[in-house]
């Protein structure tokens, strides 16, 4: 065999080699609080999410932000409340009172972003 049929053969065999690597990596799932053995009406902050993105409670009930990421935020919602900047392993707590849906976002990633639905 020549140089260049060797080289092809070789580019064909890494080519065949990785599409069976990718096909066996399973895709990335977002995981519910109930997955992850946290308690209920907890919300976890990691991979620039908030995670579950949506929140439903009673009134009266409390959410607890947990920060499990490597980028700082915080959990801020326009008039109600604002935490600190949070670095991994910190939380913040809130009890919601009144019924309604109320919205929120990291103040340093605003495109992070939530709700509480309070019943």
């Amino acid at each position: 065999m020549n140089k260049k049929a060797l080289i092809l053969i070789g580019v064909l065999a890494l080519i065949a080699v990785s599409v069976v690597i990718f096909s066996l990596i399973k895709p990335k799932t977002t995981l519910a609080p109930a997955d992850l053995n946290v308690p209920a009406n907890t919300v976890i902050i990691k991979n620039f999410a908030f995670n579950p993105p949506t929140l439903t409670i009673n009134a009266g009930e409390k959410v607890t932000w947990v920060h499990d990421d490597a980028a700082a935020h915080d959990v801020v919602s326009a008039g109600l409340f604002k935490s600190k900047i949070m670095q991994r392993g910190e939380n913040f707590e809130f009890t919601f009172s009144q019924a309604g849906e109320y919205s929120y976002y990291c103040g340093v990633h605003p495109s992070m972003r939530g709700s509480v639905i309070v019943k």
